[in-house]
């Protein structure tokens, strides 16, 4: 099964996206997509998949986290698009039906604006979840 999740915000704010996992089953592959449009220099913008509600992007030993990716880019012209950032990873991770993913992104720039997917493949294993570790 392929998950989407899509948010977007404007300015140093939080953006998050949420969606419920359907089906015991395993994550096997994460991509996730970035957009930003900023001012002239100096922005850092982060997304993070993850199990928890609130960003863990900040913060040292999170369990909640599956996969935070973080981007800075610095020049001296009166603004900048930044091409399409994308991470991929293949973590194997049991997900329990009903369990909450949710994508969370983050930047610095407060004249900003920045959009960012998550695709979540799931299927491919026995199906055997291991209880809740989160």
């Amino acid at each position: 099964m392929i998950y989407k999740l899509w948010a977007s915000l404007s300015g140093s704010t939080d953006g998050a996206a949420a969606l419920d996992i359907r089906e015991d089953d395993q994550i096997i592959c994460v991509c996730i997509e970035l957009d930003v449009i900023g001012p002239a220099d100096g922005i850092r913008y982060a997304a993070e998949l993850s199990f928890g509600s609130t960003n863990q992007i900040n913060v040292n030993d999170s369990s909640s986290s599956i996969i935070s990716v973080a981007f800075a880019h610095e020049m001296l012209t009166s603004g900048m698009a930044i091409p399409t950032q994308r991470a991929i990873i293949q973590p194997r991770i049991s997900v329990s039906a009903g369990e909450r993913l949710y994508l969370h992104l983050l930047t610095t720039s407060p004249g900003g604006v920045m959009s960012g997917r998550a695709f979540v493949y799931t299927g491919g294993g026995d199906r055997k979840v291991s209880p809740r570790r989160r």
